[in-house]
């Protein structure tokens, strides 16, 4: 069980989101909340299934209800051999719009920070991306900028999660996002994230 509170700014576009989610088999979750865009309330309802492929991808399929919209999303999130980056592979419905995305993580590129790069389509629009990520105590932040080749508008990156509770997380962003940073990513599996496992387990 999971409660992610969610806010989206600018001031003129905020979106507030309330999300309960609770998995009911090894793959498959189901979520249900609710959202206001520019003072509309709306019921949200949502799907996710995981599935591992092999010993280092994992498969994630979203779909989200609201308003009368059906938004999709699909990803492929692939671990390297040598553990120290991680492609994503993503394709979206959003609305009426379709979007394919194509990225790469880099794991403690400076000083525990990660950097997400990607390459993006969007309807006719093709779009390039990075953005740094890093964790700081129990808030997961991020930043970095957007450049989108059709408008030629570049759009800053900004935002960040708060661990609350295991069960509780409070999220803050901009409207504008990179596709590949829904993907589920994979560093928590590596094998250099074992030894702090033994650690919280044994409280040492």
């Amino acid at each position: 069980m999971k409660i992610l509170a969610m806010l989206t700014f600018p001031p003129t576009k905020k979106t507030y989101k309330v999300v309960y989610s609770k998995a009911v088999s090894e793959g498959l979750t189901y979520k249900i909340g609710g959202q206001v865009i520019r003072d509309e309330a709306t019921p949200v309802f949502g799907l996710r299934y995981r599935n591992v492929i092999g010993n280092q991808s994992l498969d994630e399929f979203n779909a989200f209800y609201y308003s009368d919209n059906l938004d999709l999303l699909w990803s492929r999130s692939i671990l390297s051999d040598m553990e120290d980056v991680e492609t994503f592979w993503t394709f979206a419905k959003q609305r009426d719009q379709l979007s394919a995305g194509w990225g790469y993580r880099w794991f403690d590129v400076v000083d525990g920070y990660d950097v997400l790069a990607e390459a993006s389509l969007s309807g006719k629009s093709a779009a390039i991306a990075a953005q740094f990520d890093a964790k700081i105590g129990v808030l997961n932040a991020y930043f970095g900028g957007k450049f989108d080749f059709s408008h030629k508008e570049a759009t800053l990156l900004l935002g960040g999660t708060w661990d609350l509770k295991r069960e509780l997380s409070l999220s803050i962003s901009n409207s504008v996002t990179m596709l590949s940073a829904n993907a589920q990513s994979l560093k928590s599996v590596r094998r250099d994230m074992l030894p702090s496992y033994w650690r919280s387990y044994v409280k040492y």
